[in-house]
């Protein structure tokens, strides 16, 4: 079984966690990110997987004026940071937890519409 989504959002890294009054918490940003990206998966009515996962993502940022030579974003935020805010956010939606994601192809790259493009499929 297969499922593949457009995601017309804006990547964002997943923030640091933060400390304070001795508890560890998330980030107003990182929260609300998350949130919005389970809202537009759920709209999809995506299976919940049980198996192991294969995930492959595909990251589209907006070009910023002073990139107009640069034809790769190799800035912040990190690639492992977008995957992490969306291994995250499609936990007990896309699987059960992103501990079965096994095998992932990740990119990010510069268009003019921000989006996020996902294949995920069961694992034989």
């Amino acid at each position: 079984m297969t499922f593949s989504a457009t995601l017309h959002v804006s990547p964002r890294g997943k923030g640091r966690p933060r400390f304070g009054k001795g508890r560890t918490f998330t980030d107003a940003k990182t929260v609300a990110a998350e949130a919005e990206i389970r809202w537009l998966l759920q709209k999809e009515k995506p299976p919940c997987l049980a198996g192991p996962v294969c995930l492959v993502v595909r990251f589209f940022l907006l070009r910023p004026k002073s990139a107009k030579k640069r034809p790769y974003p190799d800035v912040r935020s990190d690639l492992d940071n977008y995957l992490k805010m969306l291994l995250d956010a499609c936990n007990k939606i896309l699987w059960n937890d992103d501990a079965q994601v096994c095998h992932v192809t990740a990119s990010k790259s510069y268009c003019l519409t921000e989006r996020i493009e996902i294949e995920v499929g069961e694992l034989v």
